[in-house]
């Protein structure tokens, strides 16, 4: 018998987005990097990550380190269609793999450290166990409340 998963429409509108999904994790007060307007740029604020609202894959991300290539950006790029963010240099990534089932069932979490990536996702990684971060993530799990088949949150330490 094969059995098929495949998220609401609902779950796959905000996760499709960069924009709502982050939004989304703030309203379930899961920690996420500040977003920038086009304002508080500038002079300073750097390096910023770009990255395109309907970006996957790593398509549509620019790393900017200087008010040189930010200026030479917006020229080429509409900001409003972008999320701006403070760039993490030197910094581990961790991602927690879990499920939520259509009655609100949590699974248990894998979390992993990611190694490398190719094209935004994660091509080598190996299993982690961090207490702290389990904590987080045991928070994350509760708060998070919509019904999907696979649900992914990525950590930056």
């Amino acid at each position: 018998m094969l059995f098929r998963s495949v998220s609401d429409a609902s779950v796959i509108e905000i996760l499709s987005d960069k924009k709502k999904t982050t939004d989304y994790l703030r309203k379930a007060n899961i920690p996420v990097l500040p977003t920038l307007s086009p304002d508080q740029i500038g002079e300073k604020n750097y390096p910023v990550i770009t990255k395109s609202h309907k970006g996957f894959g790593g398509k549509g991300i620019s790393i900017l380190r200087t008010a040189s290539e930010w200026n030479k950006w917006k020229e080429a790029n509409n900001a409003d269609e972008f999320l701006l963010q403070p760039f993490l240099e030197n910094m581990t990534e961790y991602s927690a793999d879990f499920a939520i089932d259509f009655s609100s069932q949590v699974s248990d979490v894998n979390l992993r450290i990611r190694l490398r990536q190719s094209g935004g996702f994660a091509t080598v990684m190996t299993f982690a166990n961090d207490g702290k971060l389990n904590e987080l993530v045991s928070e994350d799990r509760k708060s998070t409340r919509v019904n999907s088949s696979h649900t992914v949150i990525s950590y930056a330490v």
